[in-house]
């Protein structure tokens, strides 16, 4: 059995083909692994989604079946973890310890709760700055685009 926790950067590829799908889809295929998004990520993954209709990279009609998979996922694939005020904090010290966007250190706080996990997680995450700044935090960071 493995763990990992998916930032909405690398999410987002198993709803829309793009470099690193392949991989995301390997590991959400294998059913031992155990896969962990925040709460964060029901409202990024939907933003990153609209964003790319926005901007015509896909169909209204592929937008909305990749919000209806992504609504099937977390019912039946995908562990939802809440944030909570402890989390919020820690995110402000991400802020300043590593300079992180808002949404970037909330995630990073996020993988930081599931640390003591045995076997540890594996932080999936397509964002170079949020990755560097998890392996910093001695997080084992998965890059979908490059393994």
């Amino acid at each position: 059995m493995a763990f990992f926790l998916f930032d909405t950067s690398a999410l987002v590829k198993r709803y829309h083909l793009e470099p690193g799908s392949d991989k995301v889809d390997e590991i959400f295929e294998d059913t031992d692994n155990v896969l962990i998004i925040s709460e964060l990520a029901l409202v990024e993954l939907t933003s990153a989604l609209l964003r790319k209709r926005n901007r015509s990279e896909i169909t209204a009609s592929a937008m909305e079946n990749a919000l209806a998979q992504f609504a099937r996922d977390v019912l039946s694939e995908l562990i939802v973890a809440d944030l909570t005020s402890d989390l919020v904090h820690r995110a402000r010290e991400m802020v300043l310890k590593h300079n992180l966007r808002t949404l970037d250190a909330l995630q990073l706080a996020f993988a930081l709760e599931f640390q003591a996990l045995k076997p540890t997680p594996a932080f999936v995450c397509a964002d170079v700055r949020l990755g560097d700044a998890a392996q910093a935090a001695e997080l084992t960071v998965l890059d979908p685009e490059t393994s």
